[in-house]
């Protein structure tokens, strides 16, 4: 599988992974072939990058950090906080509650095998870093 930025896509690609709106709605499945349609429908929806099936890659396994269902309900809290934060100009005990049921079920999907151990390796700036 093969990472992209959404400006790359081009009708004949398929989708190595499904792509989920920012909300976790399933935009389009696994495997579909992409059309002039469902790349407009991607740049329309602000999908920032997909997944491809590439056989050069095959051996490379790409698995998203939190599960879209996870990610989107968060997503959907936050957004319902920070709504009724403007309009309240406070944040409720309900809405705050929601938020930390949300980042506790991220918390629960993180594990080291998923994202590696950390170390440092003697880096003190961001140049070092790349």
């Amino acid at each position: 599988m093969r990472r992209i930025s959404v400006k790359y896509a081009r009708p004949g690609m398929v989708l190595g992974a499904p792509v989920y709106t920012c909300y976790g709605t399933n935009l389009l499945d696994a495997n579909v072939r992409l059309d002039e349609r469902s790349v407009k429908a991607l740049k329309l929806q602000g999908i920032r990058e997909i997944v491809l099936d590439d056989p050069r890659v095959s051996d490379v396994h790409l698995k998203p950090l939190f599960s879209p269902e996870v990610e989107g309900k968060a997503a959907r809290v936050l957004r319902q906080l920070l709504i009724e934060a403007r309009r309240e100009r406070s944040i409720g005990e309900r809405y705050f509650a929601q938020v930390v049921t949300a980042a506790e079920a991220m918390g629960q999907e993180l594990t080291l095998d998923d994202v590696g151990e950390i170390s440092s390796l003697e880096i003190v700036s961001l140049e070092d870093y790349n």
